[in-house]
């Protein structure tokens, strides 16, 4: 097993008590050409990318610049979810205009998860609810697994900071945001630059 422990500047460092397989390499890093790294030491030091991911819905795509300085562990999560394809044809089960979007549990109702937690992370610069950021949705503070919501507008959301980790934000399709409905499927492509 291996734990993240810290990213900073493309920069992940994390420490293992054991050899790490190719097959955990091509899950967070693909072919990415800049993963030169060694897999047989217990700490690492690796160079990343700058990933992007687009989410394809009903109503057309909208691309999505993650957070990896503020909220490391949460992107890693949810690249890794999405690479294994654990988004594809889900649905926004909660949507409340002017207020979120909500999609990524398996079942669609909104009690499922992907049979683990990950903890919160809300100490960085950019836990802000804006319109368009996304953030983790949970049933209290570190119990967060796949469902995220991304938000309508600040007036309404602005309580949840430094409450729901932000791990991205849309930068193009921001107008789709609010013409998705309860019940549409989407799924996560996730980019590596």
């Amino acid at each position: 097993m291996y734990s993240l422990y810290k990213f900073t500047h493309n920069i992940i460092f994390y420490v293992t008590s054991q050899s790490l397989s190719s097959a955990v390499k091509t899950t967070f890093f693909g072919n990415c050409p800049c993963t030169d790294f060694n897999l047989s030491q217990p700490l690492r030091v690796m160079h990343l990318c700058i990933m992007h991911a687009k989410i394809h819905t009903d109503h057309g795509s909208m691309t999505v610049e993650f957070f990896e300085n503020d909220a490391p562990n949460t992107v890693a999560n949810f690249v890794k979810l999405a690479k294994e394809g654990f988004y594809e044809g889900l649905k926004f089960h909660r949507v409340i205009p002017g207020f979120v979007a909500q999609g990524g549990c398996p079942q669609g109702i909104g009690s499922g998860g992907p049979g683990y937690a990950i903890d919160c992370e809300l100490d960085g610069d950019n836990q802000h609810h804006d319109k368009g950021v996304l953030s983790m949705a949970h049933a209290g503070r570190n119990t967060g697994g796949s469902q995220f919501f991304i938000v309508h507008n600040r007036e309404n959301t602005a309580h949840l900071d430094r409450n729901h980790t932000c791990f991205g934000k849309v930068t193009e399709g921001l107008e789709l945001v609010e013409e998705i409905k309860q019940g549409d499927t989407f799924r996560v492509e996730i980019i590596d630059a």
